[in-house]
């Protein structure tokens, strides 16, 4: 056999199986590997989710989910917790999928600050907490 034809023959073309039997191969290398993939996330997200709510509950155990004690200042209280709270929200929010980082961080801004407004994206405000006398 010369080196022209066997560059020129195809070995699929004999046995029709060898191309069915490794597209199926690689399809399913394809699909273990993207479920791995999809598993490990999962495990991931799993994890830091239990450590956001373990976190909030830890952070504000007096007011939430019940609020046994309510503190006489709520500013206060909020603003010397905030830190830990922002940290494991941004943890959170890299593992979240792209389609929901928004609606998270709209939520988390109204969490620090009632006003709504872009331009106090950087401040924290907590009067939507306090109680009217």
């Amino acid at each position: 056999m010369t080196i022209q034809e066997i560059f020129h023959s195809n070995i699929f073309s004999n046995n029709p199986t060898w191309a069915i039997g490794s597209v199926i191969i690689m399809f399913g290398i394809f699909a273990n590997h993207r479920l791995q993939t999809y598993r490990d996330k999962k495990t991931i997200f799993n994890k830091v989710a239990k450590e956001f709510t373990d976190t909030f509950c830890r952070e504000l155990k007096e007011i939430y989910t019940h609020p046994v004690k309510w503190p006489d200042n709520i500013n206060y209280y909020l603003n010397s917790r905030i830190d830990n709270l922002k940290e494991v929200t941004g943890k959170l929010r890299h593992h979240l999928p792209w389609w929901k980082r928004y609606f998270f961080d709209k939520t988390w801004f109204r969490f620090y600050c009632c006003t709504g407004r872009e331009i106090d994206k950087d401040c924290q405000v907590y009067h939507h907490y306090m109680p009217f006398k």
